[in-house]
């Protein structure tokens, strides 16, 4: 059982015994003093040289772009934030190079902190046009990383109830950054201007399930109302309808599907022409590969020798099928 120590205690040599038929045997000893332990302060670095936390993790040769994708705004406040590091850096500055293409449309430098870290802003202006631009680093001559980023070019699709099933393939979400905008517009029959209210959609998802939002009728029953359709939503075909009271606006289907071969065979002649780099075709390959509509691995840029253009080539004019360049493409990635 535990010993309650009190204050009590007169400070002095202690024993602990017991007494059983008479017969006293000791068991333990302890001394009470009001002395206070000193302890020795330990210094870890003293102990271990790569106590430091720059020794521990040497920087990397690294770019990451903080804030992309970018969506350009009007009031001409609009910067790209990248930041990163360059292993084995001494001194001097680090050489920045964007690329749209094959073109360089901006290059600046960057004075890193002496342990090779570096942090900087650059304003996205006219030069900079929508897409995936890379960026590269250079420094003594080396160029020791790169990037991209994406400037977003709004993707609206304007759509009637009554009209042709608005279809959104999954490569759509890539160059929109994850998002596309279907605009309905329309407006309500026999509408009277004593009718008020407000116009009421409902969306009905695949699996089932409802969802309900509503908007302004304009002047004489006219309306128009932006439904985001985002990268998360599930494939498969949703119901829109809207109705303002006992009047019915109509309705309309829309369909998410799985990637566009066609968009695969596009990047891959932008790829073949030079329009893109290796780096950004092995990135658009990966976004088809995480959706699981290539089964192979991810695939770094470094893996695709010039050769795989010839393969590429005989695709998209249909010299072999689709599976014939796939299965070369599973081989690069095994």
């Amino acid at each position: 059982m535990p010993l309650l120590i009190e204050n009590s205690w007169a400070i002095g040599d202690y024993t602990l015994s017991i007494n059983e038929n008479n017969e006293v045997t000791k068991f333990a000893e302890f001394k009470i003093t009001n002395e206070v332990k000193q302890h020795d302060v330990f210094i870890l670095g003293r102990h271990l040289g790569s106590a430091n936390p720059e020794t521990i993790y040497s920087p990397t040769d690294k770019i990451v772009i903080e804030n992309s994708p970018i969506f350009l705004t009007r009031n001409d406040n609009t910067y790209l934030k990248i930041s990163g590091s360059v292993a084995d850096y001494s001194s001097g500055d680090i050489e920045m190079q964007i690329y749209k293409g094959e073109k360089i449309i901006s290059e600046f430098k960057i004075k890193p902190m002496s342990n090779g870290n570096f942090l900087n802003t650059v304003k996205i202006d006219d030069r900079f046009e929508s897409g995936f631009l890379e960026i590269h680093g250079i420094y003594d001559d080396r160029e020791f990383a790169i990037s991209e980023f994406l400037i977003v070019k709004r993707n609206i699709i304007i759509a009637e109830f009554g009209s042709e099933p608005v279809k959104i393939s999954r490569d759509m979400f890539i160059e929109s950054g994850g998002l596309v905008t279907v605009k309905i517009t329309g407006e309500i029959n026999n509408y009277k201007f004593g009718d008020s209210g407000m116009l009421v959609f409902t969306l009905v998802k695949p699996n089932g399930m409802m969802e309900t939002f509503d908007t302004e009728i304009k002047k004489w029953g006219y309306f128009a109302y932006n439904i985001p359709v985002t990268s998360e939503w599930q494939s498969g075909t949703y119901i829109i309808s809207a109705q303002l009271g006992e009047k019915k606006a109509g309705h309309m289907y829309l369909q998410i599907l799985d990637y566009d071969m066609q968009w695969i065979k596009n990047m891959t002649h932008d790829w073949i022409s030079g329009e893109i780099s290796t780096y950004q075709y092995a990135n658009r390959l990966d976004s088809v590969i995480e959706n699981d509509t290539i089964i192979s691995q991810s695939i770094q840029h470094e893996m695709i020798p010039e050769w795989f253009k010839n393969t590429a080539d005989l695709w998209i004019n249909d010299s072999i099928t689709e599976k014939e360049f796939f299965n070369v493409l599973k081989f690069l990635t095994a």
